[in-house]
This record gives structure tokens, C-alpha cells and sequence, in this order.
């Protein structure tokens, strides 16, 4: 007895085909939408956290902590103890250089713990290793060098996009092999369109944080207590995210140089070009350009920095769509449209302009 045996014709198996290639369209762009409504919740607690670290330390110190010192020390690397993160701060050496002062602090004579070291720099950077001499080789400079290898996922937001490492040579070509960027920075100023140390709006920093140093013998900038921020901690942000690219590694001939290379870099814990005195965007953000600015090639000058790139250098943004998080003194984290008036994202980033920010 014979069997009739049923299978697809080609037009139901096109039929079927098609079916599928729609749920598909209609599943990928809900899966990206969850995943990035996860990716800007994550961003939200990591900026939560860094304000319970900011309030904790204003509270046992009386102060914030520093936007950086002037031997690179960073805002970041205050607040480990408040991220779990104890002995990565305790292998660290951020006192200030001998003869220079954090808030009066004076740093202590041939302390000199460096952010980079000389060419070819530390192949295996060691955090545990002993001794307090700094300077271009010394332990304290390796451990510095090694907690900029470390990753601290707090630091980051999901939706950067960065390398995990860069081989990132300063602008002096001294090295850190695999130094991890960061997604934030805190707001230095609501007016200054470059972060440059040559640009004297970048040294009187009129945002929350500040540049602490010395020259010619006169102290600049110091750490705020909170009543400082007399436009409302509400009504100031304290951190913001930004966005930015990177390659996984940058050669002599692409140093951070005005005419040569000049990019944009957040870096964790300690930046060889503030130490330098060279460029301040490795810590600070200014609400003083556009959110989310856009890339800018190179002007033509080899010596005078491009308005349009420093712009997109000192810029706040994300990746995110329509805005970023921003950390506002009080603690809370808000979502700021990219849409917002020039003038009232402008107030937002100054402690003492007087303004009235209004809605945003």
C-alpha cells in the first residue's frame, strides 16, 4: 500500500522565510532598545555612587575632594575607598610633589609619584610593589602606573563603547602601556570652551572642582566644601558622562599635541598631562560647549589649538540618545537633553555664576 508523503512547497517555504526575516526586525530593535534602557539604568547607579562617595568624603573631610592636583593626581582616585576599591587608594600615591600643597597639605620632601613613566614605560606594572621614591622609575611611579592598568567597572558606562586598554603615550612621550579610559568627568567650569593649563579660564575653574596648585610660589584653586556651591547643590552638576573614541594604541607620531594630535581622553586616577601642565580634559568637562560636540578635524595650525576641537575635547555627552547622566551636587542623577538652552546648561555648570537655571 502506498504512502503519500507531504513536504513544503517552495512558496510556503518562502512564505515561512519571510515570516521569520519580519519577527526578527520586529525582536533586534526591542533587544537594543532593553539592553540600552539596562546600560543607561547601570550608568545612572554608577554616577549615584560616585555622589555617596563624594558626600562621605565632604562630610569626614569638611570638603570634596580635588578636581586634580598638579602632579595629576585625579578626583577618581579619592573616591576608591568609597567604591570598595581600599587597597587599590592605599598603592597609590597621590600627596602632592615636595613643595607643593593639596589644601595645605604640603607633599613631603622627594615625594614625586608620577602618572607615566619614560619610553618604552612598565611592560608589567606591579601594584603591590614596595617603596615610597617616585620620580620616572621609581615604586611609587610603577604602582601609579599600574592602578591606571586597573579597571574599575564603575567607572565606565556601559554604553561607551571604550577599549579596555590604550597604549597611551602623554603628550612628553612618557608611557602607560595599558592604561583603561573612564566615561566621566567632573564639571570644572560653565564657561570655558578649552581645557587647556594655557588658557587661564581652565586655571580658575569656576565649576565644582578645581586645579590645586603652586606657581611662583602662590597657592591656586582648593578643595569646596558644599556651601560653596552657593547656586544649590540641586542646581549644579558635579559629574558628567562623555563620549568619546579611541584607538587601542597611539605611536610618537600621533602625540596629544595642538596641529599633531589632540584627542579627547578620560583617563582613571591620574593624568601625566596635568602634571605637566599641559591639558586638563583627562579630568574636567565644561558646560561652557554644547553637549555631545561633535569631532572636529585638526585646524590647520601647527601651534594654536582648533576652537571646534578643543570644543568636542571639553564636551560633556553619551551614547546614549538625546542627552547623558549628570550628577548633580545633591546626589541625584538626571538625564539632560542635548536640547537645552546654551544658557541654562551654561548656569548648570558654575557653583557661584548667580543664575537662575529654569526648566530642563
Amino acid at each position: 500500500m502506498s504512502r503519500s508523503r507531504h513536504g513544503f512547497t517552495l512558496i510556503e517555504l518562502l512564505v515561512v522565510i519571510a515570516i521569520i526575516a519580519v519577527l526578527i526586525g520586529l525582536l533586534v530593535p526591542a533587544v537594543q532598545k532593553v539592553r540600552e534602557a539596562a546600560n543607561r539604568m547601570e550608568c545612572t547607579n554608577n554616577l549615584k555612587q560616585l555622589g555617596v562617595g563624594m558626600h562621605n568624603i565632604a562630610s569626614i573631610n569638611g570638603k570634596l575632594p580635588p578636581g586634580a592636583l598638579d602632579n595629576g593626581s585625579m578626583w577618581s582616585s579619592f573616591l576608591m575607598p568609597y567604591l570598595e576599591q581600599e587597597a587599590l587608594y592605599k598603592a597609590m600615591w597621590v600627596l602632592p610633589e615636595a613643595g607643593k600643597v593639596d589644601d595645605g597639605a604640603v607633599g613631603p620632601a622627594g615625594s614625586n609619584g608620577n602618572w607615566a613613566a619614560p619610553d618604552p614605560g612598565f611592560a608589567n606594572a606591579s601594584i603591590s610593589i614596595l617603596g615610597d621614591v617616585g620620580g620616572a622609575w621609581g615604586p611609587a611611579t610603577e604602582r601609579n602606573v599600574a592602578a591606571c592598568e586597573t579597571l574599575v567597572k564603575g567607572m565606565r558606562c556601559p554604553s561607551g563603547a571604550l577599549p579596555n586598554n590604550v597604549y597611551s603615550p602623554s603628550y612628553e612621550n612618557w608611557i602607560v602601556q595599558k592604561r583603561v579610559p573612564a566615561s566621566y568627568a567632573v564639571c570644572g567650569s560653565g564657561k570655558a570652551q578649552r581645557l587647556l593649563a594655557s588658557n587661564p579660564d581652565a586655571i580658575q575653574l569656576d565649576g565644582s572642582f578645581q586645579l590645586l596648585r603652586v606657581s611662583g610660589g602662590v597657592v591656586y584653586g582648593t578643595r569646596l566644601a558644599l556651601p560653596a556651591i552657593l547656586d544649590g547643590l540641586s542646581n549644579t552638576i558635579f559629574v558628567g558622562e562623555e563620549a568619546y573614541k579611541l584607538k587601542s594604541s597611539y605611536t610618537v607620531a600621533e602625540l596629544d599635541l595642538p596641529g599633531v594630535a589632540r584627542r579627547k581622553a578620560l583617563w582613571l586616577f591620574g593624568s601625566d598631562s596635568i602634571d605637566c601642565q599641559f591639558g586638563l580634559n583627562e579630568a574636567f568637562g565644561s558646560t561652557g560647549v554644547p553637549m555631545n560636540s561633535k569631532l572636529a578635524p585638526m585646524g590647520t595650525s601647527t601651534t594654536v589649538p582648533d576652537a571646534a576641537q578643543e570644543a568636542y575635547i571639553a564636551s560633556f555627552g553619551s551614547n546614549h540618545s538625546g542627552g547623558a547622566n549628570f550628577l548633580m551636587g545633591d546626589g541625584s542623577v538626571r538625564f539632560i537633553r542635548d536640547s537645552i538652552s546654551a544658557a541654562t546648561y551654561s548656569a548648570l555648570g558654575t557653583r557661584a555664576g548667580g543664575e537662575v537655571p529654569g526648566d530642563y
